[in-house]
């Protein structure tokens, strides 16, 4: 439901821009690109308060700790890694950009959440396996916020108010994908601490390699990278629902799906070079 509301806001807000702004670039002020960063956030918290109100809660520290914890200890560890890993540029597909993408984005990005995830696993209240997609679906939306906030601040106080739609909805989608694959292995952890690191362990690397198939996709085909972005979270979504579906807290065990999910991805990305 949330991706279909984001795209609908864009293009509701694509086909209304010329009488909006009749075709002028928007004049962003930082007050004003927080409020676009967090148009999914507040689709998702008013999706949370229909469908499960008694979570709202939950869904908000979620949405605060990826913001202000995940979001900015992953920006310092990327910077501390590499100064100018955001401004270089490769050919399309190229070797080297899949190792940044992979190595320094995908697991800065990911380890962020997945850290937050783990530690805060036991304060959240668990009445269905899928709550594991809820919670971590916000820490991720919580991500994108942050990094599609400060995208804006970066535009030199003009962009065009479709092309702040598309990069929000964008990113929030790209967020949320990857945080789909920690929240399934949420949902297959268990009360055993083994069980719970060996389903976290493989909820990240698959998260790492959807965050790392965006990223290089997203670059690689720039002008169909919102497109892209949908269909792949679309995807791991979907994939994602069907994991946790039908299951009950009491038998949940970490899943060969989780890596069955990762490999498809893998082949995808290879189909596409």
């Amino acid at each position: 439901m949330l991706l279909v509301l984001l795209t609908a806001y864009f293009l509701v807000i694509s086909a209304a821009e010329p009488w909006l702004l009749r075709g002028q670039p928007l004049q962003l002020s930082s007050l004003l690109a927080l409020l676009l960063a967090l148009v999914p956030a507040l689709f998702w918290l008013g999706l949370v308060a229909v469908a499960a109100a008694h979570k709202l809660k939950a869904a908000l520290g979620g949405l605060i700790l990826g913001a202000f914890v995940a979001a900015p200890s992953a920006s310092f560890a990327v910077d501390l890694a590499s100064d100018d890993s955001r401004t270089a540029v490769f050919a399309p597909l190229a070797l080297e950009q899949w190792v940044v993408a992979f190595a320094l984005f995908g697991v800065a990005q990911e380890t962020c959440k997945y850290i937050i995830a783990r530690y805060t696993f036991r304060h959240w209240e668990w009445s269905e396996v899928g709550d594991g997609l809820l919670y971590a679906s916000s820490i991720g939306l919580g991500f994108a916020v942050d990094q599609t906030h400060q995208e804006l601040l970066v535009s030199e106080g003009s962009i065009y108010l479709s092309a702040a739609a598309e990069l929000s909805v964008r990113t929030a989608i790209a967020h949320v994908s990857s945080a789909a694959a920690i929240g399934v292995a949420l949902s297959w952890a268990t009360s055993s601490d083994r069980v719970r690191s060996l389903a976290l362990l493989q909820g990240l690397l698959a998260a790492v390699l959807v965050n790392g198939c965006l990223h290089v996709l997203g670059s690689a085909f720039g002008d169909a990278r919102l497109v892209i972005t949908i269909a792949l979270g679309l995807l791991v979504i979907a994939a994602s629902s069907l994991m946790t579906a039908g299951r009950k807290l009491s038998t949940a065990r970490p899943s060969r799906n989780l890596s069955v999910l990762a490999a498809a991805l893998l082949l995808l990305c290879l189909l596409y070079t």
